[in-house]
């Protein structure tokens, strides 16, 4: 039985779930679906008679009350009745640090993505195009703005040239006897020899 059954979006838990149904539900402005578009669609799609728009007296539109919108008295039952029972807040902690877990930087950088499309016909080769400049253009950025890199340069070799020296013959000689060892069809006898260096 998993402990964690469900890993918890952060992101779309607030935006999808949170801006979509409860918004709906409670009937906030500019979070419900249920707007004048919604109901323009319900009289151009003939149903839901009792939902169209009524024309007022001033030339404006009111929207009948939804049977699926709650009223005062039931948006502050509702809200506690969420606190009551709702137990998300386990299942947040067994999921450890949000940070790792949310959509925040991925959507962020859909929204990027989305900014580079040029050709609506191709927008994968558009983004796929921009990336590759992107990339380049920062990696001419690095060596270039860092002054000190061609002077650090040689002796990072030196340095990795050293190490080299010092840590790849006993790790050959090691590695070698061992595929020995398992009778590898890699290692022949002159092999071996050479791995174990020079006699002592």
């Amino acid at each position: 039985m998993l402990i964690l059954r469900h890993n918890l979006d952060v992101m779309h838990i607030e935006k999808n779930v949170c801006d979509n149904i409860i918004g709906t539900l409670l009937d906030i402005e500019g979070k419900s679906k249920d707007n004048l578009k919604a109901r323009k669609d319900l009289q151009d799609l003939n149903i839901r008679e009792e939902l169209w728009l009524r024309k007022s007296t001033n030339d404006k539109f009111e929207k009948p009350h939804a049977t699926y919108t709650l009223a005062k008295e039931e948006c502050k039952s509702f809200c506690k009745f969420i606190r009551s029972r709702v137990h998300l807040l386990d299942q947040v902690l067994l999921g450890g640090p949000v940070f790792p877990r949310w959509m925040f930087g991925t959507e962020r950088h859909m929204g990027l993505y989305k900014r580079y499309v040029r050709n609506m016909a191709r927008p994968d080769g558009s983004i796929a195009d921009s990336l590759v400049v992107d990339e380049a253009m920062i990696s001419k950025n690095i060596l270039m703005n860092t002054k000190e890199y061609w002077k650090k340069e040689d002796f990072l070799i030196q340095m990795l040239s050293l190490k080299q020296k010092e840590e790849f013959p006993s790790w050959f000689k090691r590695m070698i006897s061992q595929l020995r060892v398992e009778k590898s069809a890699m290692v022949n006898d002159d092999l071996y020899s050479l791995s174990q260096g020079p006699l002592e």
